[in-house]
């Protein structure tokens, strides 16, 4: 709970000055920035609960924290192209590109990482293949 805790109170006053600052890119802003401190506190946390050694915990994390870079690269680099355009379409385009970048990056690093199958990525894979082969199956008998 301590973690929990911490993370909120880090996490709510930024994202609500961020907000007040510079509208919903700013909360956005704020909440990735918060997602790579929440990414750090949790894995002090797990650590020793889990009995793990830092080389297994950054093993686990590595890649969801280096995609954070091509999301932001991505989210700066929309808002630099549509400069003048209307606010939510900025605003689609930077979450949306951001968020392309990032499960690309993601995906990208894992196949490079040798498409470990205990990683989430993996995990999330079958999820989505399983999920494909039902509706698939529920359209031939619908």
């Amino acid at each position: 709970t301590f973690t929990f805790y911490a993370s909120l109170a880090v996490r709510l006053p930024l994202t609500i000055w961020a907000a007040s600052a510079a509208g919903a890119r700013g909360a956005a802003l704020a909440m990735l920035a918060t997602a790579g401190f929440n990414m750090v506190l949790w894995a002090f946390q797990a650590r020793p609960m889990l009995a793990l050694l830092w080389p297994e915990v950054l093993a686990r994390v590595w890649r969801a924290g280096a995609a954070l870079l091509p999301l932001a690269a991505a989210a700066l680099l929309a808002a630099r192209l549509l400069g003048g355009a209307p606010a939510a379409l900025r605003f689609a385009a930077e979450v949306g590109g951001g968020g392309l970048a990032y499960a690309a990056s993601l995906l990208l690093l894992w196949r490079l990482a040798g498409a470990p199958a205990d990683a989430s990525e993996a995990q999330l894979l079958h999820l989505l293949g399983s999920l494909g082969a039902r509706l698939s199956a529920h359209r031939r008998f619908a």
